[in-house]
């Protein structure tokens, strides 16, 4: 059973996702700075080894997604990618894949264009959608675009 007092719901941390909700996360480690004080700790090291070399250039965004970033994540969970890009989607997800296939644990990629994600995000029941509301840019290019029309 894990320790539930260690994580902190950050109640002042709050946001307008574009969607149309306000937004809290927990902080798992304070000592962090953003965005790895918001991966569970069990995911850490998985989310650690991943940034750890530079996306090539065509890579727009890395969300993270799903229980990765709340209470609900155990030892067998996987981590969940989705992949903003203009190049190949087919490309894309076999870079990411040789990646993830290095972290040693159970993963997800999703890949789409942006404007594929920007007009599913839009849809109530999309994966998008849920993403739009929860998931956390581990990496944005340079100058890319928001992934929310406001």
């Amino acid at each position: 059973m894990q320790n539930l007092e260690m994580y902190f719901p950050v109640d002042n941390l709050a946001w307008y996702n574009g969607v149309g909700d306000i937004m809290q996360r927990y902080v798992f480690n304070p000592t962090l700075q953003a965005p790895l004080r918001y991966v569970h700790p069990l995911q850490l090291d998985g989310v650690k080894k991943l940034l750890s070399h530079p996306f090539p250039d065509y890579v727009e965004r890395v969300i993270l997604f799903g229980g990765s970033l709340d209470l609900s994540c155990g030892v067998d969970s996987d981590l969940d990618f989705y992949v903003i890009s203009e190049h190949e989607p087919l490309a894309v997800y076999r870079e990411m894949h040789e990646r993830c296939v290095q972290l040693g644990r159970p993963f997800d990629i999703l890949v789409s264009p942006h404007e594929d994600f920007i007009a599913e995000a839009q849809e109530f029941g999309t994966v998008e959608y849920d993403i739009a509301k929860e998931g956390l840019c581990l990496y944005a290019k340079e100058g890319s675009r928001p992934c929310i029309k406001s």
